[in-house]
């Protein structure tokens, strides 16, 4: 008989942000210093994000890591600002997280949590990735399950795995209302922007009209 947590997990995945083409992804609990093969360096200062849509009040706190072979983690806390009254946090999406799918590692920090961080209040309950928006990677809190960030509380310390150099993206906290800011997370390498231009550059000649 399947666990039972498992299926809720992925009833969370399959609904968080109303995603069309959401794939669910395991999470994978984590101690940071097992992250990576070798040591976990900073990249760029810690970064705190107030986000606030009515009665949602809350703040993304983030920062890339390296173990400098080119292998990136990203980790996120949720903190609701909210007071007594406040809404509650059920999801973090975070686009677009450059080249994330089915197979990207996601997952929360179970020990020794860098300066800036801690191992928070509440777990989440699922996570999803969805390669066509964004790409979009979420993770879920949900309401019903007693898993919502709430009031005065943090989320565990979340992370996700890439191979994509730290830039800006946007996060979002959501529960009825979206807020948004930008955190920390994957972006093109400028290689790859310069291809992307060439290919969008090759397409407009091609459907330009001959004379």
């Amino acid at each position: 008989m399947r666990n039972a947590s498992v299926i809720f997990a992925c009833v969370a995945c399959l609904a968080l942000a109303g995603q069309a083409h959401a794939d669910p992804v395991a999470l994978s609990p984590a101690d940071f210093t097992d992250l990576f093969p070798g040591a976990e360096l900073p990249v760029g200062a810690l970064t705190t994000t107030d986000m606030v849509a009515g009665n949602l009040k809350g703040q993304v706190i983030s920062q890339a890591f390296t173990d400098g072979l080119g292998n990136y983690a990203y980790l996120y806390q949720l903190n609701n600002t909210g007071l007594v009254g406040n809404s509650v946090i059920e999801v973090l999406t975070l686009s677009p997280f450059i080249s994330a799918s089915a197979q990207t590692t996601l997952g929360y920090l179970t020990a020794n949590a860098p300066t800036g961080f801690t191992l928070g209040d509440q777990t989440p309950v699922g996570a999803s990735v969805d390669p066509v928006a964004g790409p979009t990677v979420s993770f879920g809190f949900p309401n019903w399950l007693a898993e919502a960030v709430d009031p005065g509380e943090m989320s565990s310390t979340l992370y996700v795995l890439s191979d994509g150099p730290p830039g800006t993206i946007t996060g979002n906290i959501i529960n009825g209302s979206i807020a948004s800011g930008d955190v920390v997370g994957p972006v093109p390498e400028p290689t790859s922007i310069a291809l992307l231009g060439l290919g969008f550059a090759a397409l407009i000649l091609a459907r330009k009209p001959r004379s």
